[in-house]
């Protein structure tokens, strides 16, 4: 089963900040950042299929697992034909988040690869 995300497999993920604005009250403004994520796209083939896709895990703790409480998670699915999903965009709140990113397949099971290396990224 494990075999569809060999060990020297690896996703890169890269993060950018792409816009922030400010808002809400005058004493105590909320900032907002648009943040779009980047990674290379796996070569397995289950992960570019119906069922398949990706799975982007952040959390404001460094050095988190993707069940760890508290974990957040966007599903990137493949969108069919033949496009490959390697981008992902979210609104976060200011603060500063850690990323990492998974390929899941629908054949074994829906089993994930290892995480990516974990990216960091300050919203102000």
């Amino acid at each position: 089963m494990f075999a569809m995300f060999p060990a020297r497999w690896g996703t890169l993920l890269s993060a950018a900040l792409l816009a922030a604005c400010s808002g809400g009250a005058s004493d105590a403004p909320a900032t907002i950042g648009q943040v779009e994520l980047r990674w290379t796209p796996s070569r397995a083939s289950g992960v570019h299929a119906a069922g398949g896709g990706y799975r982007v895990y952040w959390s404001t703790t460094p050095g988190f697992a993707p069940g760890d409480p508290g974990v957040q998670s966007l599903d990137v699915p493949w969108p069919g034909s033949g496009q490959t999903p390697a981008t992902a965009s979210l609104t976060l709140s200011s603060g500063n988040y850690y990323f990492k990113v998974v390929a899941y397949a629908a054949t074994g099971g829906g089993i994930e690869s290892a995480p990516s290396a974990e990216v960091a990224l300050a919203v102000r």
